[in-house]
Protein backbone atom coordinates (compact mmCIF):
# COMPACT_ATOMS: atom_id res chain seq x y z
CA UNK A 1 0.00 0.00 0.00
CA UNK A 2 1.41 3.38 -1.02
CA UNK A 3 2.14 5.78 1.80
CA UNK A 4 -0.06 8.87 1.80
CA UNK A 5 1.90 12.10 1.38
CA UNK A 6 1.50 14.65 4.18
CA UNK A 7 -0.38 17.86 3.63
CA UNK A 8 -0.07 21.32 5.13
CA UNK A 9 -3.08 23.02 6.68
CA UNK A 10 -4.04 25.74 9.12
CA UNK A 11 -5.56 24.47 12.37
CA UNK A 12 -7.26 26.06 15.35
CA UNK A 13 -6.27 24.31 18.58
CA UNK A 14 -9.30 23.88 20.83
CA UNK A 15 -7.96 21.94 23.82
CA UNK A 16 -5.13 19.88 25.28
CA UNK A 17 -5.53 16.16 24.76
CA UNK A 18 -4.39 13.41 27.17
CA UNK A 19 -0.79 12.68 26.27
CA UNK A 20 0.08 16.35 25.92
CA UNK A 21 -0.70 17.28 22.31
CA UNK A 22 -3.05 20.07 21.31
CA UNK A 23 -6.24 19.05 19.52
CA UNK A 24 -7.42 20.62 16.26
CA UNK A 25 -9.79 19.50 13.50
CA UNK A 26 -9.23 19.06 9.78
CA UNK A 27 -12.10 19.16 7.27
CA UNK A 28 -11.21 16.57 4.63
CA UNK A 29 -13.64 15.81 1.82
CA UNK A 30 -16.58 16.66 4.03
CA UNK A 31 -15.21 14.62 6.93
CA UNK A 32 -14.14 16.32 10.16
CA UNK A 33 -11.06 14.57 11.57
CA UNK A 34 -9.20 15.16 14.84
CA UNK A 35 -5.53 16.11 14.56
CA UNK A 36 -3.14 15.88 17.50
CA UNK A 37 -0.37 18.49 17.35
CA UNK A 38 2.39 18.45 20.03
CA UNK A 39 3.74 21.79 21.17
CA UNK A 40 0.48 23.70 20.78
CA UNK A 41 -1.85 25.37 23.27
CA UNK A 42 -5.61 26.08 23.29
CA UNK A 43 -6.42 29.16 21.24
CA UNK A 44 -3.39 28.79 18.94
CA UNK A 45 -3.81 28.99 15.20
CA UNK A 46 -0.98 27.06 13.59
CA UNK A 47 0.31 25.94 10.23
CA UNK A 48 0.92 22.20 10.54
CA UNK A 49 2.22 19.35 8.42
CA UNK A 50 -0.29 16.51 8.79
CA UNK A 51 0.27 12.85 7.97
CA UNK A 52 -3.02 11.50 6.63
CA UNK A 53 -2.42 7.83 7.42
CA UNK A 54 -3.56 6.09 10.59
CA UNK A 55 -6.73 6.22 12.62
CA UNK A 56 -5.51 9.22 14.63
CA UNK A 57 -3.96 12.04 12.62
CA UNK A 58 -0.83 13.65 14.00
CA UNK A 59 0.54 17.01 12.98
CA UNK A 60 3.84 18.84 13.26
CA UNK A 61 3.89 22.57 13.89
CA UNK A 62 5.53 24.49 11.07
CA UNK A 63 4.79 27.89 12.59
CA UNK A 64 2.42 29.53 15.03
CA UNK A 65 0.26 31.91 13.02
CA UNK A 66 -1.56 33.40 16.00
CA UNK A 67 -0.71 32.44 19.61
CA UNK A 68 -3.61 31.86 21.98
CA UNK A 69 -3.90 33.29 25.50
CA UNK A 70 -2.98 29.88 26.93
CA UNK A 71 0.48 30.04 25.34
CA UNK A 72 3.56 31.44 27.06
CA UNK A 73 7.22 31.50 26.07
CA UNK A 74 9.05 28.49 27.55
CA UNK A 75 11.91 29.43 29.85
CA UNK A 76 13.96 26.46 28.59
CA UNK A 77 15.66 26.99 25.24
CA UNK A 78 15.18 23.36 24.13
CA UNK A 79 11.63 22.88 25.44
CA UNK A 80 10.28 22.40 21.91
CA UNK A 81 12.73 19.56 21.20
CA UNK A 82 13.09 17.93 24.60
CA UNK A 83 10.72 15.11 25.49
CA UNK A 84 10.62 16.13 29.16
CA UNK A 85 8.53 19.26 29.75
CA UNK A 86 5.85 18.95 27.08
CA UNK A 87 3.64 21.67 28.64
CA UNK A 88 6.23 24.33 29.45
CA UNK A 89 4.66 26.48 26.73
CA UNK A 90 1.23 26.36 28.44
CA UNK A 91 0.19 28.75 31.22
CA UNK A 92 -0.12 27.32 34.71
CA UNK A 93 -3.86 27.98 34.98
CA UNK A 94 -4.60 26.12 31.75
CA UNK A 95 -2.35 23.21 32.76
CA UNK A 96 -4.26 22.86 36.03
CA UNK A 97 -7.62 22.90 34.25
CA UNK A 98 -6.40 20.25 31.80
CA UNK A 99 -5.23 17.93 34.59
CA UNK A 100 -8.70 17.91 36.11
CA UNK A 101 -10.42 17.54 32.75
CA UNK A 102 -8.24 14.59 31.75
CA UNK A 103 -8.77 12.78 35.05
CA UNK A 104 -12.54 13.19 34.85
CA UNK A 105 -12.66 12.14 31.19
CA UNK A 106 -10.69 8.95 31.97
CA UNK A 107 -13.11 7.84 34.67
CA UNK A 108 -15.95 5.35 34.15
CA UNK A 109 -19.17 7.14 33.10
CA UNK A 110 -20.73 6.91 36.57
CA UNK A 111 -17.77 8.77 38.10
CA UNK A 112 -17.48 11.62 35.60
CA UNK A 113 -19.78 13.82 37.63
CA UNK A 114 -17.76 13.23 40.81
CA UNK A 115 -15.83 16.32 41.88
CA UNK A 116 -12.06 15.93 41.60
CA UNK A 117 -9.97 17.80 44.16
CA UNK A 118 -6.67 19.29 43.04
CA UNK A 119 -3.37 19.75 44.87
CA UNK A 120 -0.89 22.01 43.01
CA UNK A 121 2.85 21.64 43.33
CA UNK A 122 4.46 24.13 45.72
CA UNK A 123 7.21 24.67 43.13
CA UNK A 124 6.98 24.71 39.34
CA UNK A 125 10.76 24.78 38.71
CA UNK A 126 13.77 23.13 40.39
CA UNK A 127 11.38 20.62 41.95
CA UNK A 128 12.83 17.31 40.73
CA UNK A 129 14.79 15.44 43.38
CA UNK A 130 14.71 12.22 41.36
CA UNK A 131 15.27 12.05 37.60
CA UNK A 132 16.29 9.63 34.85
CA UNK A 133 18.50 10.98 32.06
CA UNK A 134 20.32 9.60 29.04
CA UNK A 135 23.93 9.90 27.96
CA UNK A 136 25.46 9.79 24.48
CA UNK A 137 29.22 10.18 24.19
CA UNK A 138 31.71 10.28 21.34
CA UNK A 139 35.38 11.16 21.37
CA UNK A 140 34.42 14.76 20.64
CA UNK A 141 31.24 15.38 22.61
CA UNK A 142 29.38 14.11 25.65
CA UNK A 143 25.67 14.84 26.03
CA UNK A 144 23.78 14.28 29.28
CA UNK A 145 20.13 15.11 28.85
CA UNK A 146 16.75 13.83 27.73
CA UNK A 147 15.48 11.97 24.69
CA UNK A 148 13.93 14.17 22.06
CA UNK A 149 10.17 13.72 21.81
CA UNK A 150 9.28 10.48 19.97
CA UNK A 151 12.93 9.58 19.29
CA UNK A 152 16.10 8.19 20.88
CA UNK A 153 18.13 11.31 20.06
CA UNK A 154 19.55 12.79 23.27
CA UNK A 155 19.28 16.56 23.62
CA UNK A 156 20.99 18.59 26.34
CA UNK A 157 19.71 21.76 28.00
CA UNK A 158 22.09 24.57 28.82
CA UNK A 159 20.68 24.20 32.32
CA UNK A 160 17.74 21.97 33.24
CA UNK A 161 15.28 24.26 35.01
CA UNK A 162 13.18 21.52 36.64
CA UNK A 163 16.08 19.73 38.35
CA UNK A 164 16.96 20.43 41.96
CA UNK A 165 20.19 22.51 41.91
CA UNK A 166 22.26 19.58 43.22
CA UNK A 167 20.90 17.25 40.55
CA UNK A 168 21.68 19.82 37.88
CA UNK A 169 25.18 20.07 39.29
CA UNK A 170 25.53 16.27 39.14
CA UNK A 171 24.42 16.29 35.50
CA UNK A 172 27.21 18.65 34.51
CA UNK A 173 29.73 16.75 36.66
CA UNK A 174 28.85 13.50 34.88
CA UNK A 175 29.38 15.13 31.50
CA UNK A 176 32.92 16.05 32.56
CA UNK A 177 33.52 12.57 34.04
CA UNK A 178 32.64 10.89 30.74
CA UNK A 179 34.70 13.17 28.51
CA UNK A 180 36.73 10.98 26.14
CA UNK A 181 34.39 8.00 26.45
CA UNK A 182 32.35 6.49 23.62
CA UNK A 183 29.00 4.88 24.19
CA UNK A 184 25.56 5.28 25.65
CA UNK A 185 24.23 5.24 29.17
CA UNK A 186 21.26 5.75 31.41
CA UNK A 187 21.66 7.66 34.65
CA UNK A 188 19.38 7.94 37.65
CA UNK A 189 19.92 11.05 39.75
CA UNK A 190 18.83 11.51 43.34
CA UNK A 191 19.80 13.13 46.61
CA UNK A 192 21.89 11.69 49.41
CA UNK A 193 20.96 11.43 53.08
CA UNK A 194 18.73 14.34 54.25
CA UNK A 195 20.29 14.41 57.71
CA UNK A 196 23.47 15.99 56.38
CA UNK A 197 23.94 19.74 56.72
CA UNK A 198 24.88 20.03 53.06
CA UNK A 199 23.00 17.57 50.87
CA UNK A 200 24.72 16.34 47.74
CA UNK A 201 23.44 14.38 44.76
CA UNK A 202 24.02 10.70 44.08
CA UNK A 203 23.88 8.94 40.73
CA UNK A 204 23.55 5.46 39.33
CA UNK A 205 24.96 5.01 35.82
CA UNK A 206 24.51 2.00 33.53
CA UNK A 207 27.06 2.23 30.71
CA UNK A 208 27.39 0.48 27.36
CA UNK A 209 30.50 1.20 25.30
CA UNK A 210 34.10 2.24 25.87
CA UNK A 211 34.72 4.09 29.12
CA UNK A 212 37.72 6.40 29.19
CA UNK A 213 40.27 5.29 31.85
CA UNK A 214 40.19 8.77 33.39
CA UNK A 215 36.48 8.30 34.23
CA UNK A 216 37.27 6.07 37.21
CA UNK A 217 39.63 8.59 38.77
CA UNK A 218 37.21 11.40 37.98
CA UNK A 219 34.44 9.58 39.85
CA UNK A 220 36.70 9.01 42.84
CA UNK A 221 37.53 12.71 42.95
CA UNK A 222 33.90 13.78 42.46
CA UNK A 223 32.74 11.60 45.37
CA UNK A 224 35.56 12.49 47.77
CA UNK A 225 34.64 14.38 50.94
CA UNK A 226 35.27 17.71 49.23
CA UNK A 227 33.74 16.63 45.91
CA UNK A 228 30.39 17.67 44.43
CA UNK A 229 28.76 14.21 44.70
CA UNK A 230 27.87 12.12 47.73
CA UNK A 231 28.30 8.91 45.76
CA UNK A 232 28.03 7.11 42.45
CA UNK A 233 27.31 3.57 41.28
CA UNK A 234 28.66 2.46 37.91
CA UNK A 235 27.32 -0.64 36.13
CA UNK A 236 29.21 -1.75 33.02
CA UNK A 237 27.59 -4.08 30.51
CA UNK A 238 30.24 -6.78 30.94
CA UNK A 239 30.46 -6.53 34.76
CA UNK A 240 28.54 -8.70 37.24
CA UNK A 241 28.55 -6.07 39.98
CA UNK A 242 28.38 -2.31 40.12
CA UNK A 243 31.37 -0.24 41.14
CA UNK A 244 30.70 2.08 44.07
CA UNK A 245 32.27 5.46 44.66
CA UNK A 246 31.49 7.19 47.94
CA UNK A 247 28.00 6.40 49.21
CA UNK A 248 25.58 6.18 46.24
CA UNK A 249 22.52 5.45 48.40
CA UNK A 250 19.63 7.69 47.33
CA UNK A 251 17.28 9.10 49.95
CA UNK A 252 14.01 10.98 49.94
CA UNK A 253 11.42 12.07 52.47
CA UNK A 254 8.83 9.40 53.13
CA UNK A 255 5.09 9.80 53.48
CA UNK A 256 5.69 10.39 57.19
CA UNK A 257 8.00 13.34 56.44
CA UNK A 258 11.10 11.54 57.73
CA UNK A 259 14.19 10.38 55.77
CA UNK A 260 13.55 7.29 53.65
CA UNK A 261 16.34 5.18 52.18
CA UNK A 262 15.78 4.03 48.60
CA UNK A 263 17.09 1.12 46.58
CA UNK A 264 19.94 2.32 44.30
CA UNK A 265 17.85 2.07 41.12
CA UNK A 266 14.45 1.83 42.75
CA UNK A 267 11.34 3.91 42.23
CA UNK A 268 10.63 7.13 44.08
CA UNK A 269 8.37 10.07 43.34
CA UNK A 270 10.11 12.83 41.39
CA UNK A 271 9.73 15.47 44.10
CA UNK A 272 10.23 15.21 47.85
CA UNK A 273 7.90 18.14 48.51
CA UNK A 274 5.13 16.70 46.37
CA UNK A 275 5.64 13.23 47.83
CA UNK A 276 5.09 14.69 51.30
CA UNK A 277 1.78 16.22 50.16
CA UNK A 278 0.77 12.95 48.53
CA UNK A 279 1.76 10.98 51.63
CA UNK A 280 -0.25 13.21 53.95
CA UNK A 281 -3.32 12.69 51.80
CA UNK A 282 -2.92 8.90 51.71
CA UNK A 283 -2.47 8.86 55.49
CA UNK A 284 -5.59 11.00 55.92
CA UNK A 285 -7.62 8.59 53.79
CA UNK A 286 -6.15 5.57 55.57
CA UNK A 287 -7.17 6.98 58.94
CA UNK A 288 -10.76 7.26 57.72
CA UNK A 289 -10.71 3.83 56.10
CA UNK A 290 -9.10 1.87 58.98
CA UNK A 291 -11.31 3.12 61.84
CA UNK A 292 -9.41 0.97 64.38
CA UNK A 293 -5.77 0.38 65.31
CA UNK A 294 -6.33 -3.34 64.82
CA UNK A 295 -7.18 -2.92 61.14
CA UNK A 296 -5.41 -5.19 58.66
CA UNK A 297 -3.61 -3.41 55.80
CA UNK A 298 -1.97 -4.73 52.63
CA UNK A 299 0.23 -2.43 50.58
CA UNK A 300 0.99 -3.54 47.02
CA UNK A 301 3.94 -2.27 44.92
CA UNK A 302 5.33 -0.99 48.23
CA UNK A 303 8.88 -0.20 47.08
CA UNK A 304 11.20 0.96 49.83
CA UNK A 305 8.30 1.64 52.17
CA UNK A 306 7.22 5.16 51.25
CA UNK A 307 3.67 4.53 52.50
CA UNK A 308 4.54 1.48 54.61
CA UNK A 309 6.30 3.52 57.29
CA UNK A 310 3.25 5.73 57.77
CA UNK A 311 0.80 2.82 57.71
CA UNK A 312 2.91 0.83 60.20
CA UNK A 313 2.67 3.69 62.68
CA UNK A 314 -1.12 3.33 62.57
CA UNK A 315 -1.50 -0.45 62.95
CA UNK A 316 0.63 -3.52 63.71
CA UNK A 317 -1.04 -5.47 60.92
CA UNK A 318 0.65 -4.22 57.74
CA UNK A 319 1.85 -6.50 54.94
CA UNK A 320 3.89 -4.74 52.24
CA UNK A 321 4.40 -6.57 48.93
CA UNK A 322 7.23 -5.67 46.54
CA UNK A 323 9.04 -7.73 43.90
CA UNK A 324 12.38 -5.87 43.99
CA UNK A 325 14.67 -7.45 46.60
CA UNK A 326 16.82 -4.34 47.07
CA UNK A 327 13.72 -2.25 47.73
CA UNK A 328 12.49 -4.81 50.27
CA UNK A 329 15.82 -4.64 52.11
CA UNK A 330 15.59 -0.84 52.17
CA UNK A 331 12.04 -1.08 53.51
CA UNK A 332 13.26 -3.27 56.39
CA UNK A 333 15.90 -0.67 57.27
CA UNK A 334 13.40 2.19 57.07
CA UNK A 335 11.06 0.41 59.46
CA UNK A 336 13.86 -0.42 61.91
CA UNK A 337 15.01 3.21 61.89
CA UNK A 338 11.55 4.16 63.16
CA UNK A 339 11.14 1.21 65.56
CA UNK A 340 8.16 0.03 63.55
CA UNK A 341 7.06 -3.41 62.44
CA UNK A 342 5.48 -4.64 59.23
CA UNK A 343 5.58 -7.84 57.23
CA UNK A 344 7.67 -7.28 54.10
CA UNK A 345 6.77 -9.79 51.38
CA UNK A 346 9.27 -9.97 48.52
CA UNK A 347 7.05 -11.35 45.78
CA UNK A 348 5.34 -10.60 42.50
CA UNK A 349 2.14 -8.70 43.29
CA UNK A 350 0.23 -10.70 40.66
CA UNK A 351 1.08 -13.91 42.53
CA UNK A 352 0.22 -12.59 46.00
CA UNK A 353 -2.98 -13.88 47.58
CA UNK A 354 -4.68 -11.01 49.40
CA UNK A 355 -5.93 -12.30 52.78
CA UNK A 356 -9.69 -12.59 52.90
CA UNK A 357 -11.34 -9.82 54.89
CA UNK A 358 -8.45 -7.34 54.64
CA UNK A 359 -9.63 -3.95 55.90
CA UNK A 360 -7.54 -1.78 53.56
CA UNK A 361 -5.44 -2.26 50.44
CA UNK A 362 -3.12 0.56 49.36
CA UNK A 363 -1.51 0.28 45.93
CA UNK A 364 0.72 2.44 43.75
CA UNK A 365 1.25 0.41 40.55
CA UNK A 366 3.33 1.32 37.48
CA UNK A 367 1.72 2.93 34.42
CA UNK A 368 0.11 -0.29 33.05
CA UNK A 369 -2.10 -0.36 36.16
CA UNK A 370 -3.25 -3.41 38.09
CA UNK A 371 -6.28 -4.96 36.41
CA UNK A 372 -5.39 -8.47 37.64
CA UNK A 373 -5.35 -7.16 41.23
CA UNK A 374 -8.76 -5.52 40.79
CA UNK A 375 -10.35 -8.88 40.10
CA UNK A 376 -8.93 -10.29 43.34
CA UNK A 377 -9.96 -7.43 45.63
CA UNK A 378 -13.65 -8.30 45.52
CA UNK A 379 -12.94 -12.04 45.85
CA UNK A 380 -10.95 -11.30 49.03
CA UNK A 381 -13.80 -9.13 50.35
CA UNK A 382 -11.48 -6.18 50.91
CA UNK A 383 -13.34 -3.36 52.64
CA UNK A 384 -11.43 -0.27 51.42
CA UNK A 385 -8.97 0.53 48.62
CA UNK A 386 -6.65 3.53 48.21
CA UNK A 387 -5.31 3.55 44.66
CA UNK A 388 -2.43 5.89 43.72
CA UNK A 389 -2.03 6.18 39.95
CA UNK A 390 0.30 7.92 37.51
CA UNK A 391 -1.86 6.98 34.50
CA UNK A 392 -5.43 8.23 34.36
CA UNK A 393 -6.47 5.87 31.54
CA UNK A 394 -5.45 2.66 33.32
CA UNK A 395 -6.86 4.04 36.58
CA UNK A 396 -10.24 4.57 34.90
CA UNK A 397 -10.17 1.03 33.51
CA UNK A 398 -9.28 -0.45 36.91
CA UNK A 399 -11.88 1.59 38.80
CA UNK A 400 -14.56 0.37 36.39
CA UNK A 401 -13.72 -3.18 37.47
CA UNK A 402 -14.01 -2.21 41.15
CA UNK A 403 -17.34 -0.45 40.62
CA UNK A 404 -18.69 -3.55 38.89
CA UNK A 405 -17.56 -5.62 41.91
CA UNK A 406 -19.56 -3.53 44.36
CA UNK A 407 -17.13 -0.78 45.36
CA UNK A 408 -18.14 2.87 45.61
CA UNK A 409 -15.71 5.73 44.98
CA UNK A 410 -15.55 8.09 47.96
CA UNK A 411 -13.03 10.61 46.62
CA UNK A 412 -10.73 11.48 43.72
CA UNK A 413 -7.78 13.83 44.15
CA UNK A 414 -5.35 14.95 41.43
CA UNK A 415 -1.79 15.97 42.33
CA UNK A 416 0.50 18.11 40.21
CA UNK A 417 3.52 15.86 40.73
CA UNK A 418 5.23 16.85 37.46
CA UNK A 419 4.88 20.61 36.80
CA UNK A 420 5.55 21.72 33.21
CA UNK A 421 4.39 18.31 31.90
CA UNK A 422 1.14 16.62 30.90
CA UNK A 423 1.50 13.95 33.60
CA UNK A 424 -0.81 13.97 36.63
CA UNK A 425 -0.99 11.73 39.71
CA UNK A 426 -4.41 10.68 41.01
CA UNK A 427 -5.52 9.14 44.30
CA UNK A 428 -8.84 7.29 44.48
CA UNK A 429 -10.48 6.02 47.66
CA UNK A 430 -13.10 3.31 47.35
CA UNK A 431 -15.15 1.28 49.83
CA UNK A 432 -16.97 -1.99 49.29
CA UNK A 433 -20.72 -1.53 49.69
CA UNK A 434 -22.13 -4.96 48.89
Amino acid sequence: MAKTSPIEADLDIVELAPGGAGLGFLDQSGRRRAVFVPGTAPGDRVRARIQLSGAALRGQVLRVLQPGQARETPRCTIAERCGGCDWMHVTEAVRHQAYLAHVQAAMPPTLRSLSVSFVPSPESLAYRTRARLHVHATKRTTIVGYCQAHSHIVVEPTACLVLHPELERARTVLRDVLTGSCGDGEVLLGLGAPNLSSRKAVLSLRWSGDLAPRAFQALEQATAASGPLAGAALALDDAKQSLRFGDPTPWTLGADGRPLELAPSGFAQSSEANNTLLGRHVVHLAQQAMRTKKASVVELYSGAGNFSVALASMTDHVSAVEVDAAACEAAHRNLRARNLRAKIVCADVDAYAIPRGTDLVVLDPPRPGAIAVMRRLADARVRSVIYVSCNSSTLGRDLAALLAAGFQCRSLTAFEMFPQTSHVETVAWLEHTV
